[in-house]
């Protein structure tokens, strides 16, 4: 039989406590005043120890790591977007998140002239990302059938392979 709700958490937090040396049980004691180990539900206890030994991140260092994410060339823009977005994490970007996540997209693009031309499309600040990459999309897509076309019509009308007769 499978326990459910607080019963459950009950028990995750014996376990827990039991778990844990001397040392960790006494910090844990002596972290949250006025309770006793047995009074504290199962996420005290976790966000008491994690406070203490979890991951401690520099949001500098991950914004410094967040402006050097560009995409790879066999990369999708949806995938690079999803990319950004992990990226933009730990970062603590608040309210401003979708217009970094904009603006690390645009700067990102490989192609100049797709670039300045997004660039100009959204020089406010309301963009979202949401709008940006349809339009990166179109401005791919026809870079990729122009090239196709001007490479087709290049071959039509290239005759130095034809030998020439008097």
């Amino acid at each position: 039989m499978a326990l459910k709700g607080s019963q459950a958490n009950a028990n995750l937090k014996k376990h827990l406590l039991n778990s844990l040396g001397a040392k960790h049980y006494r910090f844990v004691r002596e972290s949250i005043p006025g309770k006793t180990p047995n009074e504290l539900t199962y996420k005290d206890v976790v966000d008491t120890m994690s406070r203490k030994y979890g991951k401690h991140r520099n949001v500098v260092y991950e914004r410094f790591k967040f402006t050097h994410i560009y995409r790879r060339a066999d990369q999708s823009r949806k995938d690079f977007e999803s990319t950004l977005r992990e990226g933009a994490v730990y970062c603590d970007f608040g309210s401003t998140l979708e217009l970094r996540i904009c603006d690390q997209f645009i700067m990102a693009v490989n192609e100049q002239s797709i670039q300045q031309d997004l660039i100009k499309l959204f020089s406010s600040n309301d963009a979202k990302a949401e709008e940006v990459i349809p339009h990166a999309e179109v401005a791919f897509n026809s870079m990729k059938d122009a090239e196709k076309m001007y490479t087709k019509t290049k071959d039509q009308n290239d005759t130095s392979y034809q030998t020439k007769s008097f």
